[in-house]
């Protein structure tokens, strides 16, 4: 966007500044995109960032709205999709429809054999419930910002869900060693400093928002952009999720640490004070 402002080349120190920088992000966001395409195509052999994007789609879309009565009348035309038979199970939240055993994504053959069917159907639920979707969307997002956790990955559900399937694979005893650790009994999770972590993370948010206005006000590019770049991503980030999941802590934990770690860094940059020109 900022490449094809007219005259932004011409528009001074900042708008080039700020010209490179689009760029750079551009360039970087391309390679990684497809270093992790290429990473699919060598083990899925297809060209993707994502193989099960399509899938957590539709069931961000299903729960936002009422997916039946968008899709049934294709089903009473005959449309030969699997949801057809399971449309009076859809409505249910986006995480308990991607990994629950209630879910009917099970019967529909798992996100695997449901990639391809959800691809086609989200184009329909999109255009009946995209106005839903979005105010949702926008609701996640806010409440994703206001989610700043150490996460839950260190929760006993992660080590059941693990323990369950051990079986089939002769590895029944293992399961039960799982059902007796810590983690499983939830005695890890108040072990862990999150007052002193989720209070440095607000801290460095806080402390990045008065950096970019100290910044601006001392026309210090070096100081108010860094700052305002992490808080970017920290809602960049919020409302990428809030498109396609759920709101979970882990989400905010991912990146919310670098908010105190940068703010440190650019605060000893601002107190350094505007480098010095050297002579002629």
């Amino acid at each position: 966007v900022v490449a094809v402002l007219p005259g932004v080349r011409r528009a001074g120190a900042a708008a080039r500044r700020l010209w490179r920088t689009a760029l750079l992000a551009i360039g970087a966001a391309a390679l990684g995109w497809s270093l992790l395409a290429t990473a699919n195509l060598i083990t899925y052999r297809s060209f993707t960032g994502s193989l099960g994007s399509s899938v957590f789609l539709f069931a961000r879309l299903q729960a936002d709205g009422d997916a039946a009565a968008a899709l049934r009348p294709g089903c009473e035309a005959g449309q030969p999709w699997k949801t057809c038979a399971h449309l009076d199970q859809l409505g249910l939240p986006s995480d308990e429809f991607l990994w629950r055993g209630w879910s009917p994504l099970p019967d529909m053959g798992y996100p695997s054999g449901f990639m391809a069917e959800a691809q086609e159907l989200n184009p329909i639920l999109l255009h009946a419930l995209w106005r839903r979707w979005l105010v949702a969307s926008a609701v996640r997002t806010l409440e994703q910002l206001a989610t700043v956790e150490l996460g839950d990955g260190m929760d006993s559900e992660g080590t059941w869900m693990l323990g369950k399937d051990l079986g089939q694979y002769g590895l029944g005893h293992m399961a039960r060693e799982l059902g007796q650790t810590r983690q499983a009994e939830d005695a890890i999770v108040p072990f862990m400093p999150r007052a002193p972590a989720e209070g440095l993370a607000w801290a460095g948010l806080a402390a990045l928002a008065v950096l970019v206005v100290v910044g601006l006000r001392q026309g210090r590019p070096a100081v108010w952009w860094p700052a305002l770049f992490v808080l970017a991503v920290w809602l960049g980030n919020a409302a990428l999720i809030a498109l396609g999941g759920e709101v979970h802590g882990r989400y905010s934990a991912r990146v919310i640490w670098l908010a105190p770690f940068l703010a440190g860094l650019v605060a000893l940059r601002a107190a350094a004070g505007p480098p010095r020109r050297r002579p002629g």
